[in-house]
């Protein structure tokens, strides 16, 4: 089906949902047409998100799909408030907004992820074969995650030391989020150019951790839990970014300022969840990584915070209309 005649099959279908959603409690309760809506709103709820899924696969314009992704917002504010309190509207928001919308626009997070984890791959093999080139580049972190128990990270400090930390890690995660967000508003260079260094920094100095013998012992352990949490924080900073860009640069028939605004509506909920991982990570960085406990115990639980993020973000929230 075209576009044109997409649109016309389903106008007035749209017009009326506009029209429901923009009234007022009192208004939808008053008017015979509203009220019906009221009576199945689930159901026009789940063809909107059809609709939408459908034009989305069909590649049809930023306007239309803007207009169809800000009805499907409202309608599910619309559906789960007339349920909820707002505890509810909160557990709503984790366990189906939220992962949705990181399924909606994978896209970006696909993106995103290439770009930090080709160069780390990459980092790590060129490193791996150039071992002089991985001493001069990361041999600073050598003594830093030196097996040797009176010198090793983290073995001296003290409760206040760990608080210290917590501060400083929030901090540079924050600095690292805003600065990949940022990016986009350089024709998207500048989420380039952060992910890309981040994820070479990554594997480099994995390199240099696994020609000195201490990858397995030391360092892969530190960093394993608190890297399920930062890492998606980075990745999806960075599909922020490029949705930002896209929005400034390629804004379709809508102005551009409608366009970045439609953008941070979309992906608001994955900008909640960037500020909460990032303070998770520093969280578990600060006051769980810094504790000496044998390896198989950190890999253990590092594996499964992988687990957990991977599958929260790729099955949770199926059970909606819209998925």
């Amino acid at each position: 089906m075209k576009e044109q005649q997409f649109i016309a099959a389903y106008e007035q279908e749209w017009r009326q949902l506009e029209a429901f959603l923009q009234a007022d409690t009192v208004s939808r309760k008053q008017t015979s047409s509203a009220a019906m809506m009221a009576g199945d709103f689930p159901m026009w709820y789940r063809r909107l998100c059809e609709q939408l899924s459908y034009g989305e696969r069909a590649g049809f314009s930023a306007a239309l799909l803007a207009r169809l992704n800000r009805l499907a917002v409202l309608g599910h504010q619309c559906l789960y408030r007339r349920k909820r309190g707002h505890a509810g509207l909160i557990a709503d928001f984790f366990r189906w907004q939220l992962p949705q919308t990181v399924r909606r626009f994978w896209r970006y997070f696909a993106l995103s992820g290439a770009l930090f984890f080709l160069p780390l791959f990459f980092a790590v093999g060129f490193g791996l074969l150039n071992p002089e080139f991985a001493e001069e580049a990361a041999g600073t972190y050598t003594e830093m995650y030196t097996p040797d128990p009176d010198k090793r990270l983290g073995e001296s400090r003290g409760a206040s030391s760990d608080v210290m930390m917590f501060g400083h890690y929030v901090q540079n995660n924050t600095s690292i989020g805003l600065r990949t967000i940022a990016g986009g508003a350089v024709l998207g260079i500048g989420v380039f150019i952060v992910l890309i260094l981040n994820g070479w920094h990554f594997g480099i100095v994995s390199a240099q951790m696994i020609h000195v013998g201490y990858a397995g012992q030391t360092f892969f352990p530190f960093v394993i839990t608190h890297a399920a949490f930062e890492i998606t924080a980075i990745i999806f900073s960075g599909a922020c970014g490029l949705a930002l860009a896209r929005a400034l640069y390629l804004p379709g028939r809508l102005r551009r300022s409608d366009s970045v605004r439609q953008m941070l509506q979309d992906f608001f909920p994955v900008l909640v969840a960037v500020v909460l991982m990032f303070f998770l990570a520093a969280l578990v960085e600060a006051f769980w990584s810094a504790i000496w406990l044998p390896p198989a115990v950190k890999f253990s639980v590092g594996g499964i915070a992988w687990a957990l993020v991977l599958a929260y973000f790729f099955l949770a929230g199926r059970g909606d209309a819209g998925t």
